[in-house]
């Protein structure tokens, strides 16, 4: 399979749809996996950064209380 032919995605997922003998059915469900583990792999990332950006703006804007 040639990744570089590919124009349209929606047009690739509708082909790998169209195919026969459940081929089809896997490699849609390997792409979503992988679409799935990159974006939580993303998600795992950004989120830990902010929340060290949010407390480090949450302790400096934070006044002590008597």
């Amino acid at each position: 399979m040639k990744f570089g032919s590919i124009k349209k995605p929606p047009a690739f997922v509708l082909k790998l749809l169209m195919q026969n003998s459940g081929q089809a059915m896997t490699e849609y469900a390997i792409l979503s996996a992988m679409v799935v583990a990159v974006s939580l792999y993303f998600n795992k990332e950004i989120i830990s950064k902010l929340n060290d950006y949010y407390s480090l703006i949450a302790n400096m804007v934070s006044l002590p209380i008597p």
